[in-house]
Parts: structure tokens; sequence; C-alpha cells
């Protein structure tokens, strides 16, 4: 087990969701002290918090009215380092308007759309909410 650090999306309601997906068969919720398993993929977390820090900053602009993100310490299992492309689809909520404009400054035409995973991220096989640090 390894302590690194996921980011999270916080609703209206408090309800802690993945960052990127908001809905469909890959949406998962996060309890804290509570362990989340991957589903297709596993939960993407960061090495350190100074990344999923920057990550966070880079993509996802503060919005009190929608819910806002966090970063959380999690402990985790199976953790490997993402160096693989994943598809967009399956992954990004396309509802959010800053990733709709990257995917459409992208210019990819048919076929699934794929983007290499964050930098220095982590993809695991479960991983458990332990501390809030941002």
């Amino acid at each position: 087990m390894q302590t690194m650090y996921k980011v999270v999306y916080v609703d209206v309601w408090g309800l802690k969701t993945s960052c990127t997906i908001k809905r469909g068969k890959l949406h998962t919720t996060y309890e804290t002290d509570k362990w989340t398993a991957k589903r297709k993929y596993g939960p993407m977390v960061f090495k350190d918090k100074e990344r999923a820090q920057v990550f966070m900053d880079a993509n996802f602009p503060f919005s009190a009215s929608r819910g806002y993100y966090e970063v959380w310490e999690c402990d985790a299992e199976g953790a490997r380092q993402c160096d693989f492309i994943l598809p967009i689809d399956d992954v990004l909520d396309l509802n959010n308007e800053t990733i709709r404009r990257h995917m459409d400054s992208m210019g990819k035409e048919g076929g699934p759309r794929r983007e290499w995973a964050p930098r220095g991220s982590y993809m695991t096989s479960r991983i458990r909410l332990t501390r809030k640090v941002w």
C-alpha cells in the first residue's frame, strides 16, 4: 500500500466523485475511509500532492455554483505509472466547457479520441481517501 493523492470533484451536496467522469458506467463516488475499487480503469492518482495541485489548478477552475475540486491523501493499492493513452470519450466529461474546447482544438476526425493520461499520474486497483489536503 502506498500514500498517494487524488483530485476529486465535490458537488453542492458534498458528494465526492471523479474529477472528470460525471456520469455513465465509469462514474465513481468516493467516501472518506472507505475503499473504492476500479471499474474499467482504476482510480487515477498522483504520487505527490504538488503534482495533484498543478493538475487541479490547470484543468478545473473554481465554480461555487456547480461545486468545487479538492486534493485528498489516499491509501492506494496496485499503483502503476500511466504511460499509456486512454479513450477520451470513456474518461472525460465532455460537457465540461474547458475539456470540450481542448478536444475541439485537437482536430481529430473519426475513431475514438485518445489522449495521454495526465503527466505523473498513476492508475490503481483501489484507493481509500484518508485526509483532505486542499
